[in-house]
């Protein structure tokens, strides 16, 4: 998907990947609500993102951003577990 970022491209990329990228999401967590969150934080940060660059591979770039979330979160978990 190339072009500049824009609102209705990333309503395009959240129609034709939210479901995707939520079963993806689930599949890690195992938690349907936990998923959910992640997904709409994702689409948050797409948002957010600087480059404003072309998306030429929303799939990847949901991965990623998704994925490092998820590390974040866990992280955030683990830590606040050990200081309990």
């Amino acid at each position: 998907m190339g072009g500049i970022v824009t609102a209705s491209s990333v309503g395009q990329i959240y129609a034709e990947h939210a479901v995707w990228l939520r079963n993806w999401l689930h599949g890690r967590t195992r938690c349907a609500h936990w998923a959910a969150d992640l997904t709409q934080e994702t689409f948050c940060r797409l948002v957010e993102r600087r480059d404003g660059g072309p998306i030429r591979d929303p799939r990847n770039l949901l991965t990623v951003i998704a994925r490092r979330l998820l590390i974040g979160h866990l992280r955030r978990r683990d830590l606040a577990q050990a200081y309990l």
